[in-house]
């Protein structure tokens, strides 16, 4: 084998092995501790794919959540293709004014659910149905993320449930794919925010534009990590638009096969041409 080939197959070795021991050490780490009210009275139960747990007032609001999961998976699993070997825990709550979720891949497929819906002044105001927005959105971040081939897919079986190389995709990516889901599976959703329009408006009238540098991180400027949703919704439909959903399913089929990430032009011009 030459010199060159051999070279290559130890730095991504030596990659591998650094970023499951980041992974392990992140798993490892002390959660930060969150107050929960002991007076409550939790519940659990399953449906084909998802185990939904609540807790008292919310046996109604979990039921309708449990709902709209299963029709997520029935129409997203094909999308995405990508059917998870695991039910989805979705834990519905009503502990915050926050009209949010949020998806955790590690250990364990997970959902969060904030049930408060958001008021009339936040860029969540465009929805129909706020459940299934939510729902839709956060669900779409499971079946993307948890997309695995190849050797990370390897690693996983030994080691458990480690390393998601579509984790590590932009945030403009993964929030852009999860937001054209949220916006084409509902009559809602912040592709068709006026809010979202007027963003993008001033931003190209005071010529503003962000560059993708900022887009990748955290920009110190308003309005801050709204603007991975922003762009990135847009620059995904775009996509899609341009090249097919069946695009966007490629690079999410590649990207998780990935040994080394952060090869996302690599990936787009595989499933693209360009």
């Amino acid at each position: 084998m030459p010199l060159l080939v051999k070279a290559q197959w130890v730095r991504q070795i030596i990659g591998i092995l650094c970023l499951t021991l980041l992974s392990v050490l992140l798993l490892s780490a002390p959660l930060e501790a969150q107050g929960r009210d002991p007076r409550l009275s939790w519940h659990t139960f399953y449906t084909k794919h998802t185990a939904i747990h609540y807790h008292d007032p919310l046996k109604a609001v979990a039921k309708r959540v449990a709902d709209i999961a299963e029709h997520a998976h029935t129409v997203l699993a094909p999308l995405i293709d990508h059917r998870p070997r695991e039910r989805t825990h979705f834990v519905v709550n009503d502990l915050s004014d926050n009209a949010n979720g949020f998806a955790r891949i590690l250990p364990y497929n997970l959902i969060n659910i904030f049930v408060t819906a958001p008021s009339d002044i936040s860029t969540l105001s465009d929805y129909d149905d706020w459940l299934a927005t939510l729902v839709i959105h956060e669900y779409t971040h499971i079946l993307h993320i948890d997309k695995i081939g190849g050797l990370p897919k390897a690693i996983n079986r030994v080691l458990g449930k480690v390393y998601t190389p579509n984790q590590l995709q932009p945030r403009w990516f993964t929030e852009g794919l999860a937001t054209l889901e949220e916006s084409e599976r509902t009559s809602g959703g912040r592709l068709r925010s006026s809010m979202f329009d007027m963003f993008w408006r001033m931003d190209a009238l005071n010529d503003n534009l962000p560059g993708i540098d900022q887009l990748s991180h955290v920009a110190d400027r308003w309005p801050h990590g709204t603007l991975w949703y922003l762009y990135g919704v847009h620059f995904i439909d775009f996509i899609q638009s341009r090249y097919g959903h069946d695009a966007l399913r490629k690079m999410a089929y590649h990207y998780g096969r990935q040994a080394i990430p952060y090869g996302l032009n690599r990936i787009a011009k595989r499933a693209t041409g360009k």
